[in-house]
């Protein structure tokens, strides 16, 4: 059962009756001395808090950002140039729901976000055949759509070979661009602000969900417009279906157009 803190209510009550129980007296309720357990209880009901504070920087999903970058130290990772806390966050999290095994496929995912600049990154095992592993990954925010250069992928792989085990044949590639169009109508407002707040979204989303062989839900496309402070109302006339990203693939951020009805 986990420990339950008391409410400073519960506090001030319990100290009272612990006075006036220890004094021998119901005259404490007219004295000066019954501040006293309150005094006490705000002191103590400062100190749980403190304690629920410490709690929660035990924890990668829940520390604060100083916390945070300690613990990922601790495991080897450092928040690299332009990257979030919140994918700082999401590495270490990958790092402990995924340990070090030996060759395993999230180990080469591991490796490969080592790299500064990586974001992303994908295996799969025995594409090319028994024994080989295939790496894909993205460097969002080192080029226009992620896809990473020649000199990141040469990189990427020197450092996975410095890592992995010896009998696996190793292929680091940059995938393919699988650029995704958006059209909408009868947006409410229409002005280059929420449209802008459209395009980040979109383009968030394009990260979240445009994997290798995933599915990008038109649903999905809907809620994230939606989602933007202020729109009011909208089409949406393409995608007209769901996009399948191929498995060589990750989607990309294409045109915006909209048009009226």
């Amino acid at each position: 059962m986990a420990f339950k803190i008391p409410t400073l209510r519960e506090l001030i009550k319990q100290m009272t009756e612990d006075a006036e129980r220890e004094s021998g007296s119901a005259q404490l309720r007219m004295s000066n001395l019954r501040v006293l357990p309150k005094v006490f209880a705000f002191a103590v009901y400062g100190l749980y808090a403190y304690i629920r504070y410490i709690a929660a920087q035990l924890f990668a999903d829940t520390a604060e950002d100083e916390y945070l970058i300690r613990q990922a130290s601790i495991q080897g990772l450092y928040l690299q140039p332009g990257e979030s806390l919140e994918s700082l966050k999401q590495r270490l999290l990958d790092r402990l729901r995924n340990p070090p095994r030996g060759g395993t496929a999230s180990d080469y995912v591991y490796w490969a976000k080592e790299v500064e600049g990586v974001t992303r990154a994908w295996c799969f095992p025995k594409e090319q055949g028994i024994g080989t592993v295939v790496v894909r990954f993205c460097a969002d925010g080192l080029t226009e759509n992620g896809i990473p250069t020649e000199d990141k992928v040469a990189e990427v792989q020197a450092h996975i070979e410095e890592n992995a085990p010896v009998p696996a044949s190793i292929t680091v590639v940059a995938p393919q661009a699988q650029v995704v169009n958006f059209t909408i109508s009868d947006l409410l407002p229409s002005n280059d602000t929420i449209k802008e707040k459209i395009k980040a979204e979109l383009e968030a989303l394009l990260i979240r969900e445009g994997a290798p062989g995933q599915v990008l839900y038109r649903s999905h496309i809907e809620q994230a417009i939606s989602s933007v402070e202020d729109e009011e109302n909208h089409v949406l006339v393409s995608p007209s279906e769901d996009v399948v990203c191929g498995n060589t693939k990750v989607l990309v951020m294409g045109e915006v157009d909209y048009v009226e009805t």
